[in-house]
Order: structure tokens, then C-alpha cells, then sequence
């Protein structure tokens, strides 16, 4: 139940879909192992420019919008 098949940016519901339950990504995020850059969007600490952020975050939640 590790968060080893997922990107380094994804978002909950592939989380969830690879095993990870939602209060183990929840206790990720509250630890600092992760960061949560938008709604239901989580990305490996370091794994972002700090500047491309918002824009990971959008096309996460809406791929066609970006």
C-alpha cells in the first residue's frame, strides 16, 4: 500500500485506486510527506518547480481545460 505507483503529481481518487486508502494520503499530507497543491491534488515534496504548481494542479483536475 505504498504510493510507489503513482506520479509524482496525482491526484486522490488514483491514490485510492492503487490501494492507498484516503486517511493514509490525508496522514501523508498533515506529516509533510506530501504536499496537497489544489482540491483532491497531491505531489511528492520537491517534485515541482514551485512557479508550475497552480498549472499541475489545473491540469490534474481538468486535463481538457489546459
Amino acid at each position: 500500500m505504498g504510493l510507489d505507483g503513482l506520479p509524482a503529481v496525482f491526484r486522490l481518487d488514483q491514490a485510492v485506486a492503487v490501494g492507498v486508502p484516503k486517511d493514509r494520503v490525508y496522514h501523508l499530507r498533515d506529516t509533510g510527506a506530501l504536499d496537497q497543491i489544489g482540491r483532491g491534488v497531491y505531489a511528492r515534496p520537491g517534485a515541482l518547480d514551485p512557479t508550475l504548481t497552480p498549472l499541475a494542479a489545473a491540469a490534474l483536475r481538468q486535463p481538457r481545460a489546459t
